[in-house]
């Protein structure tokens, strides 16, 4: 009996090992052989690079101590979970106050809706930035720079992204393994003393709505940030020359602003295409998308998102169409 349990542990813990070395080779994004050199280690923008001065002008002007640099900042390389949120910290120090510019494959980011950049002061020569991206989709993986610059020097540092694409299945498999695990060893231990029979296994699920510092957690978690309360069903069936009509109530305060998307692009009212909107109380808005009469290439992945000063909700609704014959 003990031998058949020891042989179905080892198979069971071989089973998991298959699968996360699986997961781990099913990251997405680029080729994975770029930006690396003979060596085979990576090559980043952010290595200091000797320079030497033709005069003692040039030394003290870009080896001034008060020029911007970098005195801290996260971990160059993250792989993230699609649909989860990216999050960069980057602290630099100079006379005067360093400016930060965030950069993504060489390009300055802006603030829109999911792309996010808090800043601190500290003092008169210390400045803290925090970049997020919340939820993040395949686009967002890529190279980013946090660069410091004031008149006097310019420091960089570069961050590398990647998606991982382990799929909520696999994860249910090695739950499926790690519990038949137990299973058997309960199974082993019965005639004996079954206070001892508890699993000593713990499962390390996925962390949701918990942030590292108390300001992000007061910010994200807040009471008034804008949540949709009643959809339409995700599945619509259409007939062509008919009514598609989409249904959508969100709450918060300040009042969320409710916004359309079709394939990701947003939509705006035309000839056949109709947004209603009402307001219910102070901290309530329904809105409901109609268009009429519907035609094939309305067919498509619709997304009601709402929004305010606290948080973004969405809901996604599906739509195919069928035809009738008379």
């Amino acid at each position: 009996m003990l031998d058949q349990m020891t042989r179905c542990r080892f198979l069971s813990l071989l089973l998991l090992a298959a699968l996360v070395v699986s997961a781990n080779a099913a990251k997405g994004g680029g080729p994975r052989g770029a930006g690396r050199n003979r060596g085979g280690r990576r090559m980043y923008g952010s290595s200091a690079i000797p320079m030497s001065h033709r005069n003692s002008a040039s030394v003290r002007y870009y080896e001034n101590k008060d020029g911007a640099k970098i005195v801290k900042a996260s971990h160059f390389e993250l792989d993230y979970m699609l649909g989860r949120k990216i999050t960069f910290f980057c602290m630099a120090t100079g006379y005067p106050r360093p400016e930060i510019t965030w950069l993504k494959d060489g390009i300055e980011l802006y603030h829109h809706k999911f792309f996010q950049v808090h800043e601190w002061p500290v003092g008169n020569d210390t400045i803290k930035s925090k970049m997020e991206i919340d939820p993040a989709t395949q686009k967002d993986a890529g190279y980013y720079e946090c660069q410091a610059d004031n008149q006097y020097a310019v420091d960089r540092r570069s961050f590398r992204t990647d998606y991982s694409t382990m799929r909520y299945a696999t994860f249910l498999i090695i739950l499926l393994t790690i519990l038949l695990l137990n299973s058997r060893e309960s199974f082993g231990r019965r005639g004996r003393a079954r206070a001892r029979s508890k699993s000593r296994v713990q499962i390390g699920l996925p962390i949701t709505g918990k942030y590292r510092d108390t300001e992000s957690d007061q910010y994200y978690n807040n009471d008034n940030g804008a949540k949709i309360l009643l959809a339409s069903h995700f599945d619509l069936e259409y007939v062509l020359g008919h009514k598609i009509a989409f249904l959508c109530v969100a709450r918060g305060t300040p009042r969320p602003h409710i916004t359309w998307f079709k394939d990701g692009t947003e939509i705006y009212s035309h000839l056949y295409l109709h947004v209603h909107e009402w307001q219910v109380g102070p901290d309530k808005v329904k809105s409901k998308l109609e268009i009429d009469p519907a035609t094939q290439m309305d067919a498509g992945i619709y997304e009601c998102t709402a929004d305010n000063m606290y948080s973004i909700d969405r809901r996604s609704f599906k739509t195919d169409f069928s035809i009738a014959f008379d």
